[in-house]
């Protein structure tokens, strides 16, 4: 039977919106979940589970966020309402970049407050955990920070029934530009890893899938290399994709070179994609 965790303690010590404790649903010691104390919502990043927290425990604390709110400057990067701002039908930015389909598959929206592109992070099942701004010239950034680790972007999007081969690039505009490409391939699932490289629970993700193949196609530069070199426990075939010269990603890639990666087109396979 389910836990349900008592979070008395770790609302009265915490502070701001979201406030991190051990996950008493399993044996965690990384203080894998998270209460939003304005929501009354908890989540567990590690083993995905969540409820609702009793409104006498979060009482004072809902107080103190709210009054906090009334000063804008006192939060920079915060919305009390964040899970439902950024999760939109299609922002001009990324209809513009990847198309109308593409934009509203994968909720990309608008930061309400910066005006800056933004897409949301998925959990293995599909439930919002944050949302990634771009915010001009700056690196990306996260509301609020989340174990990527654990989940793989687009990956809530499995196509139903067998799964042919798993397509890992690092990035979700690489997910966006593979997808804004492919035709109507349902055996195909295309998955960001958020970084070079796949993690131990990114590995197991894809290995519950059962596919046949999976195809590295991660970015042209020395951390891509070293992480479509390394030996991942993966059980299935493994091919590797190299980009050409001056072409860094499945984003900067043309849609002839990405259909030939769809295509597993065995040119592409540990030499250059022409």
């Amino acid at each position: 039977m389910s836990k349900t965790p008592n979070l008395d303690e770790v609302v009265a010590k915490g502070r701001g919106v979201e406030r991190a404790f051990r996950c008493d649903v399993h044996d965690d010691h990384n203080a894998s979940a998270s209460v939003n104390v304005l929501k009354g919502l908890w989540v567990c990043y590690s083993c995905g589970a969540s409820g609702r927290v009793g409104k006498g425990s979060l009482t004072a604390a809902m107080d103190a966020v709210v009054e906090m709110m009334k000063a804008p400057e006192a939060i920079v990067t915060k919305h009390p309402d964040w899970l439902n701002v950024y999760t939109a039908s299609g922002s001009p930015y990324w209809v513009q970049r990847f198309g109308p389909r593409v934009a509203r598959m994968f909720s990309c929206g608008t930061d309400p407050i910066t005006g800056y592109p933004t897409y949301p992070i998925h959990s293995p099942q599909g439930q919002v955990w944050g949302v990634v701004s771009r915010t001009g010239a700056d690196p990306k950034y996260l509301y609020p920070e989340v174990p990527v680790s654990r989940t793989l972007f687009g990956y809530h999007w499995a196509p139903p029934g067998f799964i042919k081969r798993v397509i890992a690039v690092e990035g979700a505009a690489d997910v966006m530009a593979m997808h804004a490409t492919r035709g109507r391939s349902k055996d195909t699932m295309i998955v960001g890893c958020y970084g070079a490289g796949l993690h131990a629970p990114q590995v197991d993700l894809i290995n519950r899938l059962r596919p046949q193949l999976v195809v590295l196609a991660f970015d042209n530069d020395d951390a891509g290399e070293r992480a479509g070199a390394r030996d991942y426990p993966l059980d299935a075939q493994v091919d590797v994709v190299r980009w050409p010269y001056g072409v860094k990603d499945p984003a900067e890639a043309t849609p002839s070179m990405r259909r030939k990666v769809l295509r597993h087109d065995q040119h592409i396979i540990g030499s250059d994609v022409h």
